[in-house]
């Protein structure tokens, strides 16, 4: 990625979200168009020497973080700033300090005034390493998780599959959204379907109407591909049809494209929420053998 100096001169909505700044500047003006102190470092490739004008490299020494300007209206500028420093205080092993701390507890509302499409974006950089879990919990504890999954509440499937996610990763395995959003929303699409199966008879029509309404309700905080939600459904409705284990269709669930990922939820859902599933996931593990 190549990015030239941002000028001070920037445009805001009345929220104070910054929509316009990419005024072309100088190095000296781009460096407090910044968010934090650690992203406020330059290389010159001539001299080959770090650039600091803002003591980055003393917070990256001492495993701070410290947002360059008053954070309170930093936060307001860009609020998903908030969720970076969630995320550079994990992946650094860095303690935020107590003014970025105090201000993302009480800003994180603001969340709700970036788009759901750069949100989707973000969500998978905050999730997508080697810290997911430690993340989550930062999230949640400084109220920006109900911001991004207001139908997520943590479990220890959650857990576990955040934990196989970072695992994955360190072993250099594929990954995909579709698993880690699937796992997120699977509770709430339980109890949805739950309320439409009292009054629909057909189970088929009551797992696609509360899969439909749930995804409804968390694109309007984070948007998500079509592909995205066609495999989550798809790993949803897998579940009922692995948990069944007819003899005859194992073959034809084995040749599923989609059946390592039902099969690796399945999976986590037995170590965690679903003991009783135990037998069931051994069932398909010996299926595969």
């Amino acid at each position: 990625e190549v990015a030239t100096f941002r000028s001070g001169q920037v445009q805001t909505a009345k929220s104070g979200v910054i929509v316009r700044d990419n005024c072309y500047g100088n190095l000296e003006d781009d460096v407090v168009r910044r968010d934090f102190n650690i992203n406020a470092l330059y290389y010159d490739i001539h001299k080959h020497e770090v650039i600091d004008y803002v003591g980055g490299l003393k917070d990256l020494e001492a495993r701070e973080i410290h947002i360059i300007g008053e954070a309170k209206l930093r936060f307001s500028e860009d609020p998903v700033r908030m969720i970076r420093a969630v995320r550079f205080g994990e992946k650094l092993g860095a303690e935020l300090s107590d003014e970025v701390k105090n201000c993302i507890l009480d800003q994180a509302p603001l969340l709700s005034n970036i788009s759901p499409a750069r949100l989707y974006e973000e969500c998978i950089k905050l999730f997508h390493n080697e810290y997911s879990f430690e993340v989550y919990e930062q999230l949640e504890k400084y109220g920006l998780l109900k911001h991004l999954f207001k139908q997520t509440h943590k479990n220890d499937f959650i857990k576990k599959a955040l934990l196989n996610t970072a695992a994955r990763i360190k072993q250099n395995k594929p990954v995909t959204p579709a698993f880690l959003f699937a796992v997120f929303l699977w509770q709430a699409q339980n109890e949805r379907f739950v309320m439409i199966k009292k009054k629909q008879r057909s189970f088929y029509l009551a797992m696609t109407q509360a899969s439909e309404e749930v995804i409804i309700n968390q694109i309007k905080q984070v948007s998500l591909p079509k592909w995205l939600t066609a495999r989550i459904k798809d790993i949803w409705i897998m579940q009922s049809k692995l948990e069944k284990m007819h003899p005859k269709k194992v073959d034809d669930l084995l040749q599923n494209p989609r059946f390592r990922m039902a099969y690796d939820f399945l999976l986590l859902r037995s170590q965690s929420i679903n003991p009783e599933l135990e037998d069931v996931a051994k069932f398909w593990t010996k299926a595969q053998q």
